[in-house]
């Protein structure tokens, strides 16, 4: 009973505090909004036409060479390994390698192989981008076919 009373106060509190911040209650100066708006400055970069003036370095948006650069028909170590750490376990750092749609399937059904396969691709791609030479950034184990990448050597 004490918890149902504690729930309703505590519905009555939010739904008091939601009532007193209404749109209605904000306001805002319509002259300096326009004038921020003079203000703005215009940064629009075609990323497409940067991309085909330098296709095996890159550019990076300051207009510079990126070091992180990736070759356009191949995965690069840090995507890989980005990849494998936040969506590891449904496979789609195996997409990005291109290793096949069956390593992939194995990979969403299984969950990695609970997690174990994910582990240990993960340790493989860290170990690589640690050892990468500054100048080639794509995977080794790109197009690799085997369910456990160190197979793969």
């Amino acid at each position: 009973m004490r918890k149902l009373v504690a729930m309703g106060v505590a519905l009555v509190i939010s739904g008091g505090v939601m009532w007193a911040y209404t749109p209605a209650s904000f306001s805002y100066n319509e002259g300096q909004v326009d004038q921020l708006i003079a203000q703005a400055v215009d940064i629009t970069v075609d990323v497409h036409q940067m991309l085909e003036s330098s296709p095996e370095k890159g550019m990076n948006l300051l207009g510079g060479t990126s070091s992180l650069a990736f070759a356009s028909d191949q995965g690069s170590i840090i995507g890989a390994f980005l990849l494998c750490t936040f969506l590891g376990g449904l496979g789609i750092h195996r997409l990005y390698l291109a290793s096949g749609p069956a390593v992939f399937i194995f990979y969403l059904l299984t969950g990695g192989g609970c997690g174990l396969l994910v582990m240990i691709d993960w340790w493989v791609l860290l170990f690589e981008l640690v050892q990468a030479e500054s100048g080639s950034m794509t995977s080794r184990y790109y197009g690799c076919t085997k369910l456990i990448l160190p197979a793969c050597d």
